[in-house]
């Protein structure tokens, strides 16, 4: 019988193929019978041709992508998604998926609890669970409701998605200082507040008891529907009650809520006890096969306590976590336990997975199956296929490929080609893109090229960069203003500063120098002198490059020789110089000194070297090393391992052995991580053995957190930014004291002071007048954008809101040809050599808009804009939604902090993360390194950012906006600003300058670009403008901006001073004598092009009472108050 059907089958196959139809009958198909197959909805069929012609543009790329489409059906993820989510591919069934979609209103459950954010606000419930035959569910009650209080509702997004996971997200409120870690699992709701914000916890049922631990931190709040609730907070915390209300006064912190399940103490002593131990996010990680393991990120102290549902229990491992199973918690999934642990391993077991059948067929049994393959084989025909249903279609296509594998296992070879012939007709249209009426398109899932770009253009004037960079760098943004610049410019052959030491890579060896320090009153800098060069013995010059930059970080660079075997870890304050020699290979080490002694240690790992110049080097090896030397060179046999040096300052006993104790850790690389607001963490990369040591400069060591390092304060180094003290831990924490980020002045002005105001105010908006402008320079029009933005904010601020219109009309007119390409005679293009804007004008000459072209300033011109553009999105909305990519991009240049290698803009362009101040110099090569003049264009750079952050309410851009301004702040108050007495610069420069020029890495220069050192005016004002309620913080300290001032007022007696930088002198003695300044204000003449007789008399009115207001001597201040604009 087998064989009367396998010969059926050889005829069935000889047969000739019936020719299929074309596949333009798929569009009007004839039913085969009577059940006609389901129809989807009716979609507009997408072009054959257009399909064919998208894969012939280009050749084959992987991964392979299908064509994309512009969906007309698909929700806008940016209503709910943070602008930085928005580049990457998007979740569409997640947990938290109703956030995400229409008003984001509806209700997810995130174990154990239901949460809903609605107008601002974040309910939770315990839920009930209500079941019948039919179904069974759980029903939402608001038990709580958190939001801040006297909040009225803004009209704004319910909620912003700042970041997610696999096991959580975390929904900030833009008009509210909240953001909740929704973390599933966790039997805690967690809300981090900021901004010393009042909170209201409302609830619809009836609160019976109230009460509270002695330490204010634990509130236990008992309902009338039987329900028990702690309330846990990670400070003292003031909390009131009336019969369904809970109110705070202002509270700064984390606020944890439970309930208690069953109220029975012994599950309120576990909550307790887990209470200040929170998960932020967690992901699941696949670790092994069969095996998945969950990995929380957590915060505060003490253990982690979360839920596992009846599967986690089954398969959960318990090796690292402890089971509480008399902690449960009630669930439509099932009870949930409690588990001890930030990390949990579920474990499977493997199951099979093959093509055929498991327990086998015997042969007698194929005789049926193989006729009914036959059969259904016979009956595989594409063209008769009605559907277009990718469901339905599939379906067909997976019923044929069993056929195949049946086909297979029971040994009726014969049918395949025909089988193969289907599935080839059938798949292929789909995954080509010629399928009629249907097929797979890309859904790029966001809005229209986000993030936007500006048109690329080919610039003339711009270096190389694969002159010194890897190759593997190059498909990646590249930094433009960086530590190690010199590295990347010309021959590479410039120092560059990388703390203590200067370090100068040429003709394959790299020389280090212990700076000494050059200065008088008008300038200081070091010195290098090659102290060391090293390189390796007999290595001919082969014309090669001097060095590759392999990899860069935050705080490190890595430079490889192509001709030796040397690879250097160049980390930004390591007080060693770190080499990882390969290859067995003989080391040169040259001096321009001579070696007066030279001696080494038993095991030949150390050896100390005595120069004629006063200094003692130690050089330490990871194995033995045999160096010998003569008069000025020390050398070794062939070699393979970690060689370090360092100097020995001062030459003292105390220091040796400290090295010694440290000189087996070294540093590979270092990153600055943003963690939380005001606070930046170093992260370094070591290895070898012990601990980490490194040098922190003066702004460091005032910033510096020392919970997890050790401060070595007898250990320093010279350095022209301060003295270089020692700080073990292979981690730092970095807090800064918040700042006030506001639209209008920070004090207030009084109402009888706007009259004054007012009257300038309408002249100043009388001239605006678009169409006059004369310049087409991004910095000097992007200051008469910004100059205009403070216009319209001290409207608002003085209540004269009618000549707002007029401003926007300007600002609009003013802005938009730049964002749109449309400007005439400039414009905003891209990069893509280095990946950055640059403008049209620079593109071809990089003397254009101060160098713009070759990435100098950007910063300071971008930084304007922003500042226009978030004024007029804040007075605007409509205006700010439809040009927010723009923005967004824009901003980015400078202020992207991500590392990915897609992205288009470098991280951080323009700020150090080391020395927390940012650098102009661009991509020209300065002997001195990198440099920036003006501070306070830095610091309106970030606090634009920052506000332009307030106007799209995106909590992220405000808080690192507020951060880098922040930090720029310190740097200039520390390194750009001279008190009379300070020791940080030598006598001779301190006493003559109250202000440094241009700040160099390597220098301090009391000259401006545009100025001589005598024109005192320029350098204040360039230290001052713009004008605006940040500069309040800027120049906090009273005491200094007499010094400041008392310094530069006989400068202006100078012939030929111009009146607007006199505005400026006359700003800054307003602080402390508002009386004399406003006189002189009065006798202006006229005002620098970013400034106005409006912003000088609303600055001089908005001073207060200074000597009551300012702590003695200068100080900070941060009033969130001013936070809800």
């Amino acid at each position: 019988m087998l064989k009367k059907l396998r010969r059926r089958v050889k005829t069935l196959v000889t047969k000739s193929f019936k020719k299929p139809r074309k596949h333009s009958s798929y569009k009007d198909p004839s039913p085969p019978s009577s059940s006609p197959s389901p129809t989807p909805p009716a979609s507009p069929p997408p072009s054959t041709m257009t399909h064919q012609s998208s894969l012939d543009q280009k050749p084959p790329t992987f991964p392979f992508r299908f064509p994309s489409i512009q969906s007309s059906v698909l929700p806008d993820p940016s209503l709910f998604f943070s602008p930085s989510l928005l580049s990457s591919p998007l979740p569409t069934n997640s947990f938290f998926q109703n956030f995400t979609l229409k008003n984001g209103d509806q209700p997810e459950y995130i174990h154990p609890y239901l949460i809903k954010s609605s107008d601002s606000s974040l309910s939770i419930s315990y839920p009930s669970l209500f079941h019948n035959s039919s179904f069974t569910y759980q029903i939402f009650v608001p038990d709580f409701t958190i939001s801040a209080s006297n909040k009225p509702s803004t009209g704004q997004k319910n909620h912003i998605i700042s970041s997610y996971s696999d096991l959580s997200v975390t929904l900030d409120m833009p008009s509210s200082n909240f953001r909740f870690f929704l973390v599933r699992g966790s039997p805690f709701l967690t809300c981090s507040i900021t901004g010393n914000t009042a909170i209201s916890i409302s609830t619809i049922h009836a609160i019976l008891s109230f009460s509270s631990n002695n330490s204010l931190t634990k509130y236990t709040v008992k309902l009338n529907n039987g329900q028990t609730w702690l309330i846990y907070s990670s400070s003292q915390i003031n909390l009131s009650h009336s019969l369904s209300l809970i109110t705070s006064d202002g509270f700064s912190g984390i606020l944890r809520i439970a309930i208690l399940p069953d109220f029975d103490p012994k599950y309120e002593a576990i909550l307790d006890r887990f209470s200040s131990c929170y998960p932020v996010s967690g992901n699941a990680v696949f670790t092994k096969p069969f095996s998945l393991e969950y990995k929380w990120e957590k915060k505060g102290w003490g253990d982690l306590l979360m839920l596992a549902h009846p599967l986690h229990v089954k398969l959960l491992s318990d090796e690292n976590v402890i089971v509480l199973n008399d902690l449960k918690y009630k669930s439509i999934d099932g009870d949930l336990v409690g588990v001890v642990g930030d990390s949990w391993v579920l474990k499977s077991d493997p199951i099979s997975i093959t093509w055929h059948s498991i327990k086998g067929i015997k042969e007698e049994s194929c005789v049926e199956i193989v006729a009914a393959l036959c059969k259904d084989v016979e009956g595989l025909d594409s063209s008769a296929i009605t559907t277009n249903s990718s469901y339905f279609y599939g379906k067909l296509i997976a019923r044929a490929a069993r056929l195949a594998l049946i086909a297979e296992e029971v040994g009726c070879l014969d049918v395949i080609p025909l089988i193969r012939k289907y599935l080839k007709e059938t798949i292929e249209p789909w995954l080509e893109g010629t399928f009629n009426g249907n097929g797979f398109l890309y859904d790029d899932q966001k809005p229209p090229t986000f993030p936007f770009r500006f048109p690329s253009i080919q610039s003339s004037v711009l270096p190389d960069p694969s002159l010194f960079f890897s190759p593997s760098l190059l498909s990646s943004p590249l930094p433009t203003n960086s530590f190690f610049q010199n590295f990347t410019l010309k021959n590479g052959d410039q120092p560059e500063y990388i703390h203590p030491y200067l370090i100068k890579s040429s003709d394959s060896s790299l020389s280090i120098s212990y700076p000494s320090l050059f200065h008088n009153s008008s300038f200081t800098y070091q010195i290098f002198v090659p102290d060391f060069t090293i390189s390796a013995s007999n290595k001919p010059s082969t014309g090669q490059k001097n060095h590759i930059i392999s990899s860069y970080s935050d705080l490190s660079v890595t430079l490889d020789m192509p001709s030796s075997n040397f690879r250097f870890f160049l980390v930004r304050g390591s007080p060693f110089l770190t080499c990882s020699i390969t290859g067995n290979t003989a080391i040169s080490i040259s001096t321009i000194h001579a070696i007066l002694s030279f001696s080494s240690n038993n095991s030949l790992t150390k050896y100390t070297v005595k120069l004629n110049n006063g200094q003692t080097w130690l050089i330490y090896s990871s194995s033995q090393i045999n160096l010998s030397h003569s008069l000025s060179l020390i050398t070794s046999d062939g070699f393979s391992g970690i060689l370090r040096i360092a100097i020995l300052p001062d030459f003292d006993p105390k220091y040796e052995a400290i090295l010694d104790r440290f000189s087996s850790c070294y540093p590979v690389s270092g990153n600055a991580v943003f963690t939380k607001p005001f606070s930046l963490e170093y992260k370094w990369e070591k290895k070898g053995w012990g601990d980490l040591l490194m040098l922190a400069h003066p702004l460091h060591v005032k910033l510096l957190s020392d919970e997890n390092v050790i401060v070595l304060n007898d250990l320093k180094y010279k350095s022209i930014d301060g003295d270089l003290v020692g700080v073990v831990g292979d981690s730092w924490v970095l807090k800064s004291d918040p700042i006030s980020i506001t639209w209008h002045s920070i004090k207030g002005i009084k109402e009888e002071s706007c009259v004054e105001i007012v009257a300038a105010l309408c002249k100043d908006v009388e001239g605006l007048d678009s169409s006059a402008i004369t310049t087409n320079s991004s910095y000097f029009y992007g200051k008469l954008i910004a100059r205009a933005a403070r216009l319209a904010l001290i409207a608002e601020e003085v209540g004269c809101l009618d000549v707002i219109p007029l401003i926007r009309k300007y600002l609009k007119e003013t802005i938009e040809p730049w964002l749109e390409g449309t400007f005439n005679g400039n414009g905003f293009l891209y990069d893509d050599k280095w990946g950055g804007i640059v403008t049209k004008q620079g593109s071809s000459d990089s003397g254009a808009d101060f160098g713009f072209g070759v990435y100098n300033d950007h910063h300071y011109h971008i930084g304007y804009f922003l500042y226009g553009i978030a004024v007029l999105a804040k007075i605007d909305p409509f205006w700010g939604r439809k040009y927010r990519r723009q923005a967004y991009s824009l901003m980015a240049d400078f202020m992207n902090l991500g590392r990915r290698s897609n992205s288009n803009y470098p991280r951080l362009r323009c700020f150090d993360l080391y020395k927390l101040h940012s650098w102009a110099g661009g991509l020209t090569e300065f002997a001195d390194g990198r440099n920036q003049e003006s501070t306070s264009e830095a610091v309106n750079a970030y606090y634009s950012a920052a506000l332009m952050g307030l106007a799209y309410g995106d909590t992220h851009l405000v808080a690192t906006g507020s951060m880098l301004a922040a930090m720029e702040i310190h740097a200039a108050q520390t390194w750009w600003h001279v008190r009379e007495g300070d020791n940080l610069y030598a006598e001779d420069f301190t006493r003559e300058n109250r202000v440094v020029g241009v700040l160099w890495s390597n220098k301090r220069d009391s000259g401006l670009w545009f100025a001589p050192p005598d024109w005192k005016e320029c350098r204040l004002g360039i230290q001052l403008l713009p004008l605006l309620p940040i500069s309040e913080v800027l120049f906090s300290d009273v005491g200094f901006v007499r010094e400041l001032v008392n310094w530069t007022l006989p400068a202006l007696e100078r012939e030929g001073v111009a009146e607007g930088w006199k505005g400026f002198v006359y700003a800054l003695e307003a602080i402390y004598d508002k009386e004399r300044a406003l006189e002189k204000i009065r006798n202006l003449n006229s005002h620098d092009d970013g400034n106005s007789l409006t912003n000088l008399l609303w600055w001089i009115y908005s001073r207060g009472n200074e000597e009551e207001e300012w702590c003695e001597g200068g100080g900070k201040f941060c009033w969130f108050g001013h936070y809800c604009h």
